[in-house]
């Protein structure tokens, strides 16, 4: 932050999400002080004044799409480590310590299984899926819409889970795509310019 950090974003909270969007867009390191002020300020981000939100939900879609965007798996783990995740996308904090079959998924809860899946959007192997044409001579660019369905893909799970035979997760595709439309109308993250009918569409068909 430019001088102190708790004036600067009493000025405008949605500077708490831009440091974020700006750590995953240019690779930066959060600097400690505006760190811990934006660590305190999380609760002001939803804060209403005359029966007004003090930071539009419009300008929170538009960082967090941005974020998104840029760097995935940094847009959530720096989210989810501010506090600011906890304001924004609630629910996404049900992933945490649920549980799958370690037949299927030895890398853990589906919280894991989510930032693996995030992570997989940068491997080679994946980008094989996108080669280079004469439209696209780099390769295409995965959309935000494919980033936005691996995000919410599995939400479902903690809402469906049953032991039987094992932990089976019966309908939580279509439970995923449910929550995910949920979060997408109170964000209105279709005001950032992310098509939310299409990202609803992949996480309701991803088996």
């Amino acid at each position: 932050a430019v001088g102190e950090p708790k004036a600067r974003f009493a000025e405008d909270y949605s500077r708490m999400l831009r440091a974020i969007r700006f750590a995953c867009q240019l690779d930066f390191e959060i600097e400690p002080a505006t760190w811990r002020a934006i660590r305190a300020g999380v609760g002001q981000l939803n804060r209403e004044v005359g029966g007004e939100r003090v930071v539009p939900h419009e300008v929170i879609a538009r960082e967090l799409v941005k974020a998104f965007h840029h760097h995935p798996v940094a847009a959530l783990q720096l989210l989810d480590a501010s506090g600011l995740l906890e304001v924004t996308m609630p629910e996404l904090e049900k992933m945490k310590n649920c549980p799958q079959p370690k037949q299927f998924h030895d890398e853990g809860d589906v919280w894991q299984h989510t930032i693996l899946a995030l992570t997989k959007l940068e491997a080679k192997e994946f980008h094989r899926e996108f080669p280079p044409t004469g439209d696209h001579p780099k390769g295409d660019k995965i959309s935000d819409e494919v980033i936005w369905a691996l995000l919410f893909h599995d939400l479902g799970k903690p809402y469906t889970m049953t032991v039987t035979d094992r932990i089976r997760f019966n309908g939580h595709d279509v439970k995923s795509a449910h929550l995910f439309r949920e979060a997408a109308g109170r964000l209105r993250l279709f005001s950032a310019g992310l098509n939310t009918d299409l990202v609803e569409q992949i996480i309701a068909k991803h088996m």
